[in-house]
């Protein structure tokens, strides 16, 4: 039913330290927020039940978007996430990079700068690209709908081998490509590019 209905990420959950003072900064800078919800889901640690406690509130930013933005604080993380580091046997680490897209880099960096900044150290980079470079740079990714709408064009996860990170996508007939910095992967299925880079 969703195949080749995405041609960008469909949404973005931002991790707060506290759901109500940063919804209100955000307020400040522009965006408008729903209502703060406390959520539940029923998570397994070592074979025992139990339950995953979540803070929400859906952002809207100051400029037209494509993308669902939501805040998610993290109320019981001893229940979600690991002591240890997780590796995905693509060797995948963690998300390095979001790439913002618009009609031009500043249109991208104004409309959710504001709201998303430029990220950096263990938090993902934020890159604002204009929708020419990202043709460019992703020549295999369908075209994007021409509108003055700014999207989430694509995924860089970190890995820490980029050869290993492409036999595991060969053995598994996930087609890439790959130059000297990146790996580059796209899907129907998926809907836009997912890039890999150490």
């Amino acid at each position: 039913m969703l195949l080749g209905k995405a041609t960008t990420l469909a949404g973005c959950a931002l991790r707060p330290e506290d759901v109500a003072r940063d919804a209100a900064a955000a307020s400040r800078r522009g965006a408008q927020l729903g209502p703060v919800e406390e959520i539940t889901r029923p998570v397994s640690i070592h074979g025992e039940w139990q339950t995953a406690r979540f803070a929400i509130a859906s952002v809207t930013p100051p400029a037209a978007t494509d993308t669902h933005f939501f805040f998610c604080q993290h109320l019981t993380p001893q229940w979600v996430w690991p002591r240890e580091g997780v590796q995905h046997p693509n060797g995948a680490l963690r998300v390095k990079a979001l790439q913002v897209v618009g009609p031009t880099r500043d249109s991208g960096a104004s409309g959710l700068g504001r709201l998303l900044e430029s990220g950096g150290g263990e938090e993902p980079e934020i890159e604002y690209l204009s929708v020419d470079d990202y043709r460019r740079r992703f020549a295999e990714a369908p075209p994007l709908p021409a509108d003055d709408r700014l999207r989430l064009g694509s995924i860089t996860l970190e890995v820490g081998d980029l050869h290993r990170c492409a036999a595991y996508l060969a053995a598994h007939r996930v087609p890439h490509h790959r130059d000297l910095k990146e790996i580059h992967t796209y899907t129907p299925i998926i809907g836009h590019p997912i890039v890999f880079g150490e």
